[in-house]
């Protein structure tokens, strides 16, 4: 805050200045990781069929922030979202990254799932009647219904960040 105020801590409050972590330079380019952006589409919706896997290019991230929600540099991947099922917490255009080592479902969490026939798809994780389910965020339950996941679907990994426009 400091900064955007353009003061200096100690101006505010002595003892919490002499409380703060010294200053330390701008981050540098060894502070982020390269995350490969796939040309893969991750249907928020009724699946989407991958012909093939390119990098598009990568997005960087803090290595710290990487950390903070247990994704590795090797298991991090981003891809993009298509259609309306996860709205409003995944809207359209969006993209996601997505940690393929967590596999594990875990109630409420988001992830991306293989489904056979149908391709991958983006969802969040229920227990309902002792059964693990894959929830739409959109309320509409007719367009979007929940549907288990059993040996027709493969967990591809869970999304821990998304990014859209506003």
């Amino acid at each position: 805050m400091s900064r955007v105020l353009q003061i200096e801590p100690s101006s505010i409050s002595p003892r919490l200045a002499a409380q703060l972590p010294a200053k330390t330079s701008e981050s540098s380019e060894e502070d982020f990781a390269d995350v490969a952006h796939l040309d893969v589409k991750v249907a928020a919706g009724h699946g989407s069929v991958p012909h093939f896997e390119e990098e598009l290019g990568t997005l960087k991230f803090r290595r710290d922030f990487l950390r903070s929600v247990g994704v590795s540099e090797a298991n991090a991947v981003v891809v993009t979202v298509t259609g309306a099922s996860m709205e409003p917490t995944i809207p359209d255009g969006s993209v996601l990254l997505v940690n393929r080592a967590n596999k594990e479902p875990r109630a409420n969490a988001v992830y991306v799932f293989h489904l056979r026939g149908n391709g991958l798809v983006v969802k969040r994780v229920v227990k309902s009647g002792g059964l693990w389910m894959a929830r739409s965020d959109n309320d509409d339950r007719e367009a979007f219904p929940d549907f288990a996941f059993d040996d027709g679907a493969t967990l591809i990994g869970r999304a821990v960040w998304v990014g859209s426009k506003l």
